[in-house]
């Protein structure tokens, strides 16, 4: 059985501390997230382009972000370094890869 147990890494977007990430314009199959390795910070990548970031669990409705653009198109995936300094984000038809570095 597994039940509680704490992985190495978390890309799902519909566990229970993401909750907070939809919205009525999200799309299920529109967002791709990871939290940080110290479970502090959540991103999110979304089809409009953007990179957000939420506090860690991210479980009220509408929980409030912060907002980053720099795609042009729907981001594909979003991961944190080993390190949790930067945030890679790949995007899907403009095919960029951007570093974000977290503060």
């Amino acid at each position: 059985m597994c039940r509680d147990v704490e992985w190495d890494s978390c890309n799902c977007i519909l566990e229970y501390g993401v909750a907070g990430v939809w919205s009525e314009t999200v799309q299920a199959l529109s967002v791709d997230c990871t939290h940080s390795s110290g479970s502090r910070v959540l991103a999110v990548g979304d089809d409009g382009g953007k990179v957000k970031l939420f506090s860690y669990p991210a479980m009220s409705l509408k929980s409030l972000c912060h907002s980053y653009n720099g795609h042009s198109n729907h981001v594909s995936t979003v991961r944190f370094m080993h390190d949790d300094s930067r945030l890679i984000s790949a995007g899907g038809r403009d095919a960029s890869v951007l570093q974000w570095i977290v503060i």
